[in-house]
């Protein structure tokens, strides 16, 4: 049997087991199923030396790779009461909208060239919850992260 440590649940369903094994001098993180024969021996000797409890993924990892397409982004913040129904609009054909007027002196201070950033805006199908304009716009609308995160389906 091979060497394995810090056994932990990979999932809420206790379905997989992470573990750690050996290989080449280094320690990787392999997936083991019980359904999966290349690892189901893996997973029976993890699971009778105990498991730790599956850890939720941490805010930052759910953030990465979340989008919107611009449609939703603009109808989650005209909800939001971030946009008027106007500026929706204008923000879904890709027009900036007035309400992040006040972001534009924000973007040049961040280095980041506003005409650059309203091209950006004018010609995005996705709306990335981590992208720099992002944050920019909801510092400028005193939206909080938890708020940010709401409008993108992330948390509660």
């Amino acid at each position: 049997m091979m060497d394995f440590r810090n056994a932990r649940w990979a999932d809420a369903a206790q379905t997989m087991i992470n573990v750690e094994i050996e290989r080449d001098g280094d320690w990787v993180t392999v997936t083991t199923s019980a359904d999966d024969p290349g690892t189901s021996d893996l997973f029976a000797a993890a699971q009778a030396g105990g498991v730790a409890d599956y850890a939720a993924p941490g805010i930052e990892r759910l953030r990465l790779g979340v989008s919107l397409t611009r449609q939703e982004f603009c109808l989650a913040l005209k909800r939001a009461g971030v946009l008027t129904g106007a500026d929706a609009i204008k923000a879904a054909k890709g027009d900036w909208p007035s309400t992040f007027d006040a972001a534009l002196p924000m973007l040049a201070a961040a280095g980041v060239d506003p005409d650059e950033a309203q091209i950006t805006w004018a010609s995005a199908n996705i709306i990335e919850r981590n992208h720099q304009l992002v944050g920019l716009m909801a510092s400028v609308s005193g939206l909080s992260d938890v708020q940010v995160d709401a409008l993108f389906g992330i948390g509660g």
